[in-house]
């Protein structure tokens, strides 16, 4: 099967993932990951990313500096709808790519994308199901502070710009409550895949 697995900045995608990894031999996809790739230079994001924010988002190197093309990408909501409309679709065709190879090789695979973005970037029809990794507001802003060095303030802007619970919860059918121990998140995961079986 193919999973889906979304949430927020500071919800621990990331330790999910790797439950899923280790404890159920999952392929992980991670579509920032995909996306990063594909602004390489040579790559098929790269050339439109450049004629649409200038070369003053270029590092000496000619490779996208990602931090000025952030703060430029994300100064407004039509800047952001102007990259993700040149960087999704793409996304999702060498997605697909990366799921036919991984079914070439392994038909029974457990396949997991992960994005924070999974409608935007049209992935869902992809998956057969859909998680929604929610933490509390507290547990997520402890967790960026740790990982990023942010202030309080800035992890408070760094969410606010993001999804709210309600939209994610929306578009997901299982929500894995991720703000407590890593045993009590095994526990939920371990339940929803004896579902599957």
């Amino acid at each position: 099967m193919i999973l889906g697995i979304t949430g927020g900045v500071g919800a621990g995608k990331s330790s999910v993932l790797a439950i899923l990894e280790k404890e159920y031999n999952a392929k992980l996809i991670l579509a920032d990951e995909v996306g990063r790739e594909l602004m390489q230079p040579g790559e098929a994001n790269y050339v439109n990313i450049v004629n649409a924010f200038g070369k003053e988002i270029l590092n000496e190197d000619q490779t996208i500096d990602t931090k000025k093309l952030a703060a430029t990408a994300f100064s407004n909501p039509l800047e952001t709808l102007r990259l993700n409309a040149i960087t999704h679709p793409n996304v999702r065709v060498r997605i697909e790519w990366m799921i036919k190879e991984i079914r070439d090789k392994e038909p029974d695979a457990l396949i997991v994308i992960e994005a924070a973005l999974l409608s935007e970037g049209h992935l869902i029809p992809l998956c057969d199901d859909v998680w929604y990794i929610y933490t509390d507001e507290q547990t997520r802003i402890k967790r960026i502070m740790e990982s990023r060095g942010y202030s309080q303030e800035r992890c408070l802007q760094t969410i606010a710009r993001q999804k709210s619970d309600a939209q994610f919860r929306a578009e997901s059918r299982v929500v894995i409550d991720n703000s407590h121990s890593i045993e009590e998140t095994k526990a939920q995961i371990e339940r929803q895949m004896k579902k599957y079986r």
